[in-house]
C-alpha cells in the first residue's frame, strides 16, 4: 500500500504538471487547441475518480479529506456519465455539474496535496 500511494502522489504530480506545461505552451504560442482546459476535467478527474475507487479497495483508515472528495466528485461522475447517455438533464443535475465545473480544479490540487501527505503519513 505504501508503494501505490508513492505511485499514486507522483503519477497524479506528473500529470497535472504537464498539462500546465502544456497549457503554458499552446498560450505563448498561440496555438489552436479549443478543447485543451476542458481536457483537464477529463484527464485529471478520471485518473483522480480510478486513484478513488482503488483506494477505496485497500484496508487502510479513511479521513475527512477522502470523504469529502469522494462526496463533492462522485455526483459530478455519475451525473456526467448519465447525461451522455441521455439528451435531457433536470434543473438540479445542472447545478451539480455548473458548480462541479467551479470547484474541481481546487478538488484536484487539494486530492494531490491529500495523497501527498497520506504518502508521507506512510513512512
Amino acid at each position: 500500500m505504501k508503494a501505490f500511494l508513492k505511485y499514486d502522489f507522483y503519477f497524479q504530480s506528473t500529470i497535472f504538471i504537464a498539462y500546465i506545461i502544456g497549457w503554458l505552451v499552446i498560450e505563448h504560442y498561440d496555438l489552436i487547441f479549443e478543447n485543451y482546459f476542458l481536457l483537464f476535467y477529463h484527464v485529471m478527474g478520471g485518473i483522480q475518480l480510478l486513484s478513488y475507487l482503488i483506494r477505496l479497495g485497500l484496508k487502510y483508515p479513511k479521513n475527512l479529506m477522502y470523504i469529502l472528495y469522494g462526496i463533492f466528485i462522485i455526483p459530478v461522475w455519475l451525473i456526467y456519465f448519465y447525461d451522455s447517455q441521455i439528451e435531457k438533464v433536470g434543473e438540479i443535475f445542472f447545478y451539480i455539474l455548473f458548480f462541479g465545473f467551479i470547484y474541481s480544479p481546487f478538488l484536484a490540487i487539494s486530492y494531490i496535496i491529500y495523497t501527498y501527505i497520506a504518502y508521507k503519513s506512510q513512512k
